[in-house]
């Protein structure tokens, strides 16, 4: 890819390309806030973003990898693509949620796969922290895929199957980026350096939709995050991968699911009857290497997830991730639906 700057020809990344279309996105805070009963002006916005978001989705793609230097003031400059980035993702979401009020569900499941390629290309190439920041989008997209999952017709579920699978061939293992990471630190002599997350400026809840109280906890959480020892807190980054991607095959799987009970009027006795198709081998738990839980309760429903990571067998007692990862409950796809205990 070229641009020209006056008389100068310059080649331009893809992934550079896809930061330069982020940051053309304007009126992001209002169209983020605003919900399906305001259709018309997040419409109007969204056509006001057009030629951002189209130049955005035609740069995504496996060749999408972050231009990483390494050079100490590397990370600032990228955390500030990654701010254009998360306006990118937002824009994304709103799209997807207007698509899902006109219950054009094909579309938004297509726009939420735009949001998992766009957790890809943060994390190809870059570092840790741009790894959570894909991990963050790729939460965005789970949540309205999986709250749509019970409504979309054969082509969109087909479509989710294959695309999830696609996505994640593409994605770039956590072992990778933590180890370029840990070079990235040698090379430049980076040194972690304590934040204290008490004293950041509490946001107007009114103008943010989250309460101080709820913005306290947050920080309270992150401050505990960051003065956990650094192997511990790679543990509960890890953890916190494998959930994005234990999700990712609970809904395949969930869908493969309602497409047999669609075709054959029942849902599966087994797991296993839905290879060679529509799998080719079964996904498999993250955490477990084995395959998920699965109970047939009747010839309509059905439990399936996760034990999480302390890989213990709740039985189905379902909560939060929070409770998932310490022990007490286990993890399906509706984990946001339930309070923490």
């Amino acid at each position: 890819m070229f641009c020209c700057y006056g008389d100068t020809m310059m080649t331009t990344t893809p992934y550079e390309a896809l930061v330069e279309s982020a940051a053309r996105l304007t009126d992001i805070d209002t169209l983020a806030r605003i919900d399906a009963s305001h259709a018309s002006t997040a419409s109007e916005l969204l056509i006001q973003n057009e030629g951002a978001l189209e130049s955005a989705r035609r740069v995504l793609g496996p060749t999408c990898v972050v231009s990483l230097r390494y050079e100490e003031a590397f990370f600032a400059k990228h955390c500030d693509h990654l701010l254009h980035l998360r306006n990118l993702a937002r824009a994304f979401r709103a799209e997807a949620r207007l698509a899902a009020s006109r219950n054009d569900l094909r579309t938004a499941a297509r726009i939420n796969i735009d949001i998992l390629e766009l957790a890809n290309a943060v994390r190809r190439g870059g570092l840790v922290v741009s790894l959570n920041v894909g991990i963050g989008f790729s939460g965005i997209a789970m949540d309205i895929l999986r709250k749509i999952r019970t409504k979309i017709d054969h082509s969109a579920r087909r479509l989710v199957i294959d695309e999830l699978h696609r996505l994640e061939a593409e994605r770039e293992s956590f072992v990778d980026v933590v180890a370029r990471d840990r070079d990235w630190e040698i090379a430049v002599g980076y040194e972690d350096k304590t934040f204290d997350f008490m004293s950041l400026k509490m946001d107007d809840p009114e103008e943010c939709g989250v309460s101080e109280e709820e913005q306290m906890a947050v920080r309270q959480l992150l401050q505990q995050m960051s003065d956990l020892p650094k192997s511990d807190f790679r543990k509960m980054q890890s953890d916190g991968d494998c959930h994005i991607l234990a999700l990712m095959r609970l809904l395949a799987v969930d869908l493969a699911i309602r497409e047999c009970h669609a075709t054959s009027g029942s849902i599966p006795n087994r797991l296993s009857s839905l290879t060679p198709q529509p799998f080719a081998e079964l996904p498999h738990d993250p955490f477990t290497e084995k395959s998920f839980i699965y109970r047939r309760i009747n010839a309509t429903s059905f439990d399936l997830y996760s034990t999480g990571p302390k890989l213990l067998d709740g039985g189905g007692h379902f909560g939060p991730w929070w409770d998932v990862a310490a022990g007490c409950a286990d993890l399906c796809l509706d984990a946001d639906n339930y309070t923490q205990a």
